[in-house]
């Protein structure tokens, strides 16, 4: 007859060995999981250029004695309102003539019921600040933008000043490169960073077509 003591044992190893192999296990898929998360939030969208002057055929209105600010959004990605609340912290700081228009890009998919979201409304409180609507991405493309959240910035004559995002991460609020350069803009007139990444969604498909920066030419 077998030991019922030596088999409650051999039991309870078994047992124990059970729960350490789920618990390595759960900690793998966490610590996986994690990392995965990790590097989505801080991989930027692909790199595009904006032209170096201003498009003259851009229906987007130029401040003639100022600086014209435009930021290109996704209306229903949720790192459109990161940028947005960064822009209001930039928007707080101008001591200087600025224009500062979003433009939320309407593809064909999305109905014009659709395209008045979260977004858009939390556009409309920010002072100061323009809201547009581009209607398959036509000035989204003539100024090389291809991720939600991409900033662009211009002086009076049209010279491009800055381009990137002005978010650290995507979706995350707080004291960035990106915010930092246009604030310093707009503030002092000259920074050192005049390009950064980009972190947001894809305002197109990304196998679409973009004009490169040398034929946005000058």
């Amino acid at each position: 007859m077998s030991n019922p003591t030596r088999a409650n044992e051999a039991a309870s190893r078994r047992s124990g060995w059970v729960i350490w192999v789920a618990i390595a296990i759960w900690f793998a898929a966490f610590a996986g999981g994690t990392a995965a998360f990790l590097r989505f939030e801080f991989t930027p969208g692909d790199e595009a250029r904006a032209p170096l002057v201003w498009p003259k055929d851009s229906a987007l209105a130029l401040h003639p004695d100022g600086m014209t600010l435009v930021l290109f959004a996704h209306p229903h990605c949720a790192c459109t309102r990161a940028s947005l609340d960064e822009l209001q912290v930039v928007l707080s700081h101008h001591s200087r003539p600025l224009r500062a228009q979003v433009v939320f890009v309407q593809l064909p998919a999305f109905t014009d019921r659709e395209m008045s979201d979260e977004s858009w409304e939390k556009a409309g409180r920010i002072p100061g600040l323009e809201r547009r609507i581009d209607k398959g991405g036509v000035e989204a493309r003539r100024f090389g933008a291809l991720v939600s959240g991409y900033t662009v910035l211009y002086d009076a004559s049209g010279k491009l000043l800055f381009e990137g995002g002005v978010t650290g991460s995507r979706g995350q609020v707080g004291a960035n490169a990106g915010r930092n350069s246009v604030i310093g803009f707009l503030r002092d007139g000259e920074v050192d960073t005049s390009r950064t990444p980009v972190f947001g969604c894809y305002l197109f498909d990304r196998a679409e077509h973009v004009l490169s920066h040398d034929s946005h030419g000058a």
